[in-house]
């Protein structure tokens, strides 16, 4: 079989057609003809780059709530132990004050008063270390 200029001419025409047709059919489909071009992988890869970004700023944020809560409830602690030995204090001046208790009541009030206190200090360290120990990675 021989080609002329004339069958190339025809064959070289009829392929620029169809690959303008696939590109015309291309735009409105929305696929490519041919595999994807560097420009294809960079918005790849750009895309890929703003959903990291976002999720890290998403947890950046869960971070900036957990030590917002972190400080509230270390401010609770505080207040109840402060709270706790105000209570104390106010009972155990009552105590001194009051003329109708025996000196005997007195004694084991007073100590458990000194139990009560102990106790309430000792939950104070503990719930403020458990607070701080709380892991939050940087």
């Amino acid at each position: 079989m021989v080609l002329t200029v004339l069958d190339l001419t025809t064959h070289l025409v009829l392929n620029s057609k169809i690959y303008y047709v696939l590109r015309q059919i291309k735009s409105r489909v929305g696929f490519k003809v041919g595999g994807p071009s560097e420009a294809d992988y960079k918005e790849k890869l750009n895309k890929t780059r703003e959903n990291m970004y976002k999720k890290i700023n998403d947890v950046r944020k869960e971070f900036a709530e957990i030590e917002k809560i972190k400080v509230d409830a270390l401010k609770k602690i505080d207040e109840s132990r402060r709270s706790a030995e105000n209570d104390l204090h106010k009972i155990e001046e009552d105590i001194v004050k009051s003329k109708d208790l025996a000196p005997e009541s007195k004694r084991r009030l007073r100590s458990e008063i000194d139990t009560l206190k102990r106790e309430v200090e000792d939950k104070h360290v503990e719930l403020r270390t458990r607070i701080s120990e709380t892991m939050i990675p940087t």
